[in-house]
């Protein structure tokens, strides 16, 4: 893989590497992906970006995880993407496709972008789950089992699998270590990015997330 041009972002902290593929392909091999994500040796990142042309979109937007695997979308890279799109075209909104389908990103104030990613996704085969089960309290707990850290918590899908624990342990030891675990359990056969969810009030919610495919 030879050199590219690319620019670093984050959207509420999650970091990306992004290179324009709009002109040129832009086709990293798993291993070139790792390499490149290692935080001691490479740029470091948690996914890497390439936005490529497409017939339907604004872009098409490509994500691998920091593990090398290529995954369908993420929200935050989303926001990204649509600045980077938005700041070129002058435009206030831009359509990116995705391996999840398309969405929708617009401008709402300086260096703020909100994307419309669509009605969540909540039946188990959509998240996906290893079996069929009510999304809204899935059979998941870690830790002893007459007295669970965490338990039952919800699974969701908007293009990559989320399940989310309400929890106030937000703490990067408790997070990284559950996080990790829950992360490859069998009942999530494409892995899972796990959130770690404190309520602070009435419309006021902390979410920490344990991101799948780091390396």
């Amino acid at each position: 893989m030879t050199s590219r041009p690319f620019v670093k972002m984050n959207g509420a902290g999650n970091d990306f590497v992004v290179v324009d593929a709009l002109a040129r392909p832009f086709t990293p091999s798993e291993d070139q992906v790792r390499a490149l994500a290692d935080r001691g040796t490479g740029e470091g990142f948690d996914q890497l970006i390439a936005m490529e042309p497409s017939s339907t979109a604004d872009a098409f937007m490509r994500v691998w995880n920091a593990d090398g695997a290529m995954v369908q979308t993420c929200g935050n890279a989303l926001r990204c993407v649509g600045w980077l799109l938005m700041e070129a075209s002058g435009s206030d909104r831009v359509v990116i496709d995705t391996a999840a389908g398309p969405t929708v990103a617009t401008r709402a104030g300086d260096h703020r972008v909100t994307v419309d990613m669509g009605e969540p996704r909540l039946a188990w085969d959509q998240v996906p789950l290893a079996e069929a089960m009510d999304t809204r309290g899935i059979e998941l707990q870690v830790g002893p089992i007459d007295a669970p850290v965490l338990h039952t918590p919800g699974a969701v899908s908007m293009g990559n699998p989320h399940v989310v624990f309400f929890t106030d342990r937000q703490d990067d030891g408790f997070v990284t270590g559950s996080g990790s675990l829950v992360e490859h359990h069998p009942l999530f056969p494409e892995g899972v990015n796990v959130g770690f969810a404190k309520v602070l009030d009435r419309d006021r919610i902390r979410l920490r997330v344990w991101e799948r495919g780091r390396a």
